[in-house]
């Protein structure tokens, strides 16, 4: 009986493709943490915490996935900050100026922006396995339920003058 050891090695693209999405769901679930001391709301605070619970998942898989294709994701201690990316510290700050509820319905909004541009990147590139399009395809319809859930509790609990 004859076997090989075939390991499917991600092109350079894809991989950093793979490494901006899972760095993109870090930041966000350190923000949303953070959102979910602020909220008084308790159908914002199950959102948020069901939110979270989604994003670990698809860290997870992520991290996963990376580690398969023979990547590597560096994780940073929580302590330490990116000072490399001025972007990351203008979100750190933006993300501690969440003072209410609406605070936070609007951070989700950019926050979404954020993520589905992450995940359309990943998504438009043209070599690709499979199963790992239709892993990333399946995170990103449950991310669009999530942010529609916030856009609708938004909707219901905001008054209109914030919309």
């Amino acid at each position: 009986m004859y076997t090989t050891n075939f390991v499917y090695r991600a092109p350079l693209n894809v991989l950093k493709s793979l490494e901006k999405l899972y760095l993109a769901i870090q930041a966000e679930k350190v923000h949303f943490e953070q959102a979910i001391t602020i909220v008084q709301n308790r159908q914002l605070r199950e959102t948020l915490l069901q939110f979270l619970q989604e994003c670990n998942q698809y860290r997870n898989e992520l991290k996963c996935q990376i580690d398969s294709v023979s990547g590597k994701v560096e994780e940073k201690d929580k302590g330490e900050k990116d000072t490399t990316d001025e972007k990351g510290t203008a979100d750190e700050q933006e993300a501690i100026n969440m003072k209410n509820s609406i605070d936070i319905y609007e951070y989700c909004i950019k926050c979404e922006k954020k993520i589905l541009s992450a995940y359309r990147e990943f998504l438009n590139q043209p070599i690709m396995d499979k199963k790992l399009r239709g892993m990333v395809r399946y995170q990103l319809n449950n991310l669009l339920c999530a942010f529609l859930q916030f856009r609708i509790l938004r909707d219901a609990f905001v008054p209109k003058s914030f919309n």
